[in-house]
């Protein structure tokens, strides 16, 4: 009898500390990523989500690369040409579709469907490339991300690329 109590209040314990839901499904939090490729129009990324804490939370591009080289011509396709001698050339503006939906017992409700246009570089380090797209307010609950490319680009065929969420810093 005392080891079905034990087991019994272990089960409550996993129960209310959430160790359930990340063990059988929702142990995407903040931060996490989406691999998507975009060198095909109407390509589809989709993941669940769970948020624990209500906030705004940021989405950014993030574009890996192997080596020096294809870093170079990432950063020349992403930030434009800037060189002296050489006419300028603007960044490549890359259009997406986001939508956001939350799923609360039976019901699905959308909390973003927007289109962006990713123009500039917000980071870069030798190996990644970062693009902001944009801030989203999230409360408590399950979610489903659906990232769609809405362009072709051949350019980023071979490159590895991901949508990252992440919860905004803020100052203490």
């Amino acid at each position: 009898m005392i080891k079905i109590w034990i087991i019994t209040m272990a089960l409550v314990s996993f129960l209310h500390a959430g160790w359930f839901d990340d063990l059988f499904g929702f142990n995407s939090t903040p931060p996490f990523k989406v691999d998507i490729n975009m060198s095909k129009a109407g390509n589809i990324a989709e993941k669940e989500f769970k948020i624990k804490k209500e906030q705004y939370y940021t989405m950014s591009f993030t574009f890996y690369t192997k080596d020096k080289v294809e870093y170079l011509k990432m950063l020349d396709f992403l930030a434009g040409t800037r060189h002296v001698g050489i006419k300028k050339r603007s960044a490549i503006p890359i259009p997406i579709k986001i939508t956001i939906l939350k799923t609360d017992k039976k019901k699905k409700y959308i909390i973003l469907k927007s289109q962006y246009i990713t123009n500039n570089i917000s980071s870069w380090n030798g190996k990644k490339i970062s693009r902001n797209i944009s801030n989203v307010y999230l409360k408590k609950g399950i979610y489903k991300m659906k990232v769609e490319s809405l362009e072709d680009f051949p350019e980023l065929k071979n490159i590895n690329m991901s949508l990252i969420v992440k919860k905004i810093r803020t100052k203490k």
